[in-house]
């Protein structure tokens, strides 16, 4: 007799899939369809402006500049909308996750990318660990805090504090607090909307996306965000995620021993199965199953074959890769590197420009949380590929010029840019012979 509460949980996991796969068609059609007939929109415009600008009066020309504006706001304000629409689809890996580090990268992003700017920052040294996805509350930080950098714009000295408290049933209370110009407390509930503003164009740029796109990283994590402030009297957001209790870690080994990095280079040499080293503790690998397999093969084929005939080499899972900061080494799916004294080394390698990883369940946490960590600190990378092979999603996490990680993701049947050695790879490519299951 089958039970009514397997029913409904086989139910709801339908509708969440039927959910799913609208919001894919609809970020499919927001990505391509729509987009198309903007670039339409601004081809012409410019075209009018080349061939007739000479003869057209000041009055037409503000027109035609009208046009242009709102079309390339129209695609910032679809940019938004996928975003949003994103982030409810993507899995979420949470973990035990250190506040500090992860913050103080995304305040050294932002204060790179405002060298004049004289910032104060207070930041709090006892965070304690919080359950959260790493890429997710990383994007969270940089909204908050590139909020607090953007209105405190006006003052002469911007001061952002960063701290936490302690909050009822085991949550942990972050909070962002600003000397910037603040708003009316009665407009608070807008704050955390699509597409809603409380100040002017003019006055600040954006689109009212930052604020909302936290609201929904926080609630995929149960927390709660709120805000906090008045007009000139600046702003503090906070935002609730769990706290850590019971000494929780999150790993993927099947069995964990103690070396020196030097013992362990000796005994896996020695050994038939694969094992990671991660400062001390040695991880052993599990198999992978066939279209894990099959897809990071399908990756490493593409590459090999774009990459022939430059100095640049692909490895698959076989190589060994050194993360000396972390006194770490690894296993990639498939790693892309353009480094001469990575051909010199025949059993290692240590400058990769491209990694990718082929995520399976008892490893996606690891590697969208510790590896990506300690992957970034390797100043010779570009670019971090994450492959779903449930959803036949792809994340990109690319380092930008301020050195700052962003996301690109692409949604199922969506074509994949590998934007770090130039390749874009179809969705036939990557999943060639591999079955749905």
């Amino acid at each position: 007799m089958t039970d009514p509460q397997d029913e409904r949980i086989a139910a709801l996991e339908a509708e969440l899939a039927a959910v799913r796969a609208d919001v894919q068609e609809f970020t499919y059609t927001v990505s391509h369809d729509l987009r198309a007939q903007l670039r339409h929109i601004l081809a012409y415009a410019e075209i009018v402006q080349e061939d007739a600008g000479p003869q057209l009066d000041a009055e037409v020309l503000s027109h035609l500049a009208t046009i242009t504006g709102a079309a390339r706001q129209m695609g910032a304000l679809m940019d938004g909308l996928m975003a949003y629409a994103r982030l409810g689809t993507v899995p979420l890996q949470a973990v035990a996750q250190p506040v500090r580090p992860l913050l103080l990268e995304v305040c050294q992003a932002l204060q790179t990318q405002h060298p004049a700017r004289v910032l104060e920052w207070h930041i709090a040294d006892d965070f304690p660990e919080v359950c959260a996805d790493a890429d997710l509350l990383r994007q969270a930080w940089s909204h908050v805090l590139g909020n607090a950098l953007k209105f405190t714009r006006p003052r002469d000295q911007a001061l952002v504090e960063v701290g936490w408290e302690a909050g009822a049933d085991g949550v942990c209370v972050l909070y962002v607090r600003d000397n910037g110009v603040g708003f009316h407390a009665g407009q608070q509930a807008k704050l955390f909307h699509v597409f809603q503003r409380l100040h002017s164009p003019r006055e600040f740029e954006g689109i009212g996306m930052g604020l909302a796109l936290t609201r929904k990283l926080v609630e995929r994590h149960g927390g709660t965000v709120w805000a906090e402030g008045g007009v000139d009297a600046g702003c503090c957001i906070r935002f609730t995620l769990p706290l850590v209790t019971g000494g929780n870690a999150v790993g993927h080994a099947a069995q964990k021993t103690v070396f020196t990095a030097a013992d362990y280079l000796a005994w896996e040499s020695a050994q038939l199965d694969r094992h990671e080293y991660l400062d001390g503790e040695v991880f052993a690998m599990a198999g992978a199953e066939d279209r894990h397999v099959t897809v990071a093969g399908n990756v490493s084929m593409a590459l090999r074959q774009h990459l022939s005939g430059s100095p640049c080499r692909t490895y698959v899972s076989a190589m060994r890769l050194h993360v000396a900061i972390a006194n770490s080494y690894f296993y990639p799916d498939v790693l892309v590197t353009c480094s001469a004294l990575d051909q010199a080394s025949a059993m290692v390698k240590a400058e990769p420009k491209l990694i990718v990883e082929v995520l399976s369940p008892s490893t996606a946490a690891y590697d969208r949380g510790v590896k990506f960590s300690h992957y970034r600190s390797l100043a010779s990378l570009e670019e971090y590929v994450l492959i779903d092979l449930d959803t036949r999603s792809t994340d990109c996490y690319r380092k930008g010029a301020d050195g700052l990680w962003v996301l690109h993701p692409f949604a199922r049947g969506e074509s994949v840019s590998l934007a770090s050695v130039g390749l874009e790879l179809t969705a036939e490519q990557l999943f060639a012979e591999v079955q749905d299951r």
